[in-house]
């Protein structure tokens, strides 16, 4: 859709028109549609504005992702470490080792330092934890198949 805004030019703002494209542009191509309610703390983080922004960019939904993650880690009975800073809010979880915050159990009591980044395959946890991302991974792949079959029909 077009919306008309102030744009930032190397002169200063002028007004102009930007083309914007948002989730629901595409809802007038829909056979079917369905809005769901969800937590916005848990499952939305809009990307907007660029790097550095303090609304909606990037670091903001990096930031909120890892607070997100740093709640499951409690939740799983992690101790979290103390290395507050402004890029270490939280921890990052790749989605091979939790896609939902399942299967953290084996770091209960484990101190995670704020700003870690877990590894794929845990060290230390019981047996039955270090294959945890196999599922996941061929879930993952199986995605990109499926989304890559769809744009080789477009």
């Amino acid at each position: 859709h077009i919306a008309n805004k102030m744009i930032d030019t190397v002169d200063g703002a002028v007004k102009g028109m930007k083309l914007e494209m948002f989730i629901f542009d595409v809802f007038s191509y829909a056979t079917k549609a369905c809005i769901v309610q969800v937590n916005r703390e848990e499952e939305f983080a809009p990307v907007k504005n660029a790097f550095g922004s303090p609304i909606d960019s990037p670091d903001t939904a990096r930031e909120a992702l890892m607070l997100l993650h740093k709640r499951w880690m409690e939740k799983a009975g992690a101790q979290l470490g103390a290395k507050f800073g402004p890029q270490n809010v939280g921890v990052e979880i790749p989605p091979l080792v939790s896609y939902a915050g399942e299967g953290l159990e084996g770091y209960r009591g484990k101190i995670v330092e704020i700003g870690a980044v877990l590894p794929l395959v845990p060290k230390n946890l019981p047996k039955k934890q270090g294959k945890q991302g196999i599922p996941m991974l061929k879930a993952s792949i199986a995605l990109v198949i499926l989304l890559l079959a769809s744009r080789k029909g477009s």
